[in-house]
């Protein structure tokens, strides 16, 4: 179940025309008085596609609620070691969370691996072009990974990781302050109640990666183990590597992306 918003920032705009337009159409109905007849007239021609403004607002509606439940949707799947790009559906990233949410771990991970498998030369050819300065560090990243040699990827992964960061907002990622990301403090600069906000909740928690392994468990996925050489076992699972690259790509594009955006 991947459903991708193409054009992503350029579509965001008819959200926000469409939200304003419901809310114009009923300052309407409610200052100039006019009569039902004349606003469904009005409605039938402004939303052609539509039979009437009831099945759009229903539709609304229905979009609202998973939009309300996406922060808590993203915020879980990075507590879990998930980072998703800008450009997929939020009834994706919903569904993605309730898998997990239902213990059905496994098969989220199987359909966020088969999703990022589809989407890898893409995520290659993206990271290059914006980190031209570093394509040869991710193209081999991304090779080894693909090789599934995940002891050379994921820890190159994480070098990336805190040096893109640093360059986009200017702090690394996994920097803590007082046990709490210092990126929290960069991403609470923008709107706290616009989709952008929502896409940065990553940024505010401390997520797997931060996390001290389990010993004995090759699930254990923290990057101060991996790289002062305390795990010997991360390589083990492919899932690692997986959630390490959904990482890179979530730092390096859809939070470079999203600085470029400026909801501030």
């Amino acid at each position: 179940m991947i459903i991708k918003i193409k054009n992503f920032w350029k579509e965001l705009p008819t959200y926000i025309y469409l939200s304003s337009f419901l809310l114009i159409m009923n300052n309407i109905k409610n200052v100039v008085k006019l009569d039902e007849k004349t606003i469904k007239q009005i409605e039938k021609k402004l939303f052609g596609f539509h039979k009437s403004l009831d099945a759009f607002r229903e539709v609304a509606k229905n979009f609202e609620a998973e939009i309300q439940k996406s922060p808590e949707s993203i915020r879980f799947l990075a507590e879990n070691g998930w980072y998703l790009p800008f450009d997929l559906h939020i009834l994706t990233i919903n569904h993605y969370a309730q898998l997990v949410k239902s213990g059905k771990i496994e098969a989220a991970d199987n359909e966020l691996i088969k999703y990022i498998n589809s989407e890898i030369e893409s995520i290659k050819i993206e990271l290059i072009e914006k980190y031209p300065h570093r394509a040869s560090i991710i193209k081999s990243a991304i090779e080894a990974h693909k090789r599934r040699d995940y002891y050379l990827s994921i820890p190159v992964f994480f070098s990336q990781i805190e040096g893109i960061c640093k360059e986009v907002t200017g702090i690394r990622f996994f920097k803590l302050n007082k046990n709490k990301p210092a990126t929290a403090s960069w991403a609470e600069t923008f709107q706290t109640d616009s989709i952008i906000s929502i896409l940065l909740e990553p940024l505010k928690i401390n997520g797997i990666t931060r996390k001290l392994q389990i010993a004995n468990s090759p699930v254990g996925l923290n990057r101060h183990d991996i790289l002062h050489g305390e795990s010997c076992d991360y390589g083990e699972s492919e899932v690692n590597s997986y959630k390490a690259l959904s990482l890179l790509n979530y730092i390096g594009l859809t939070v470079d992306q999203i600085k470029k955006f400026g909801l501030k």
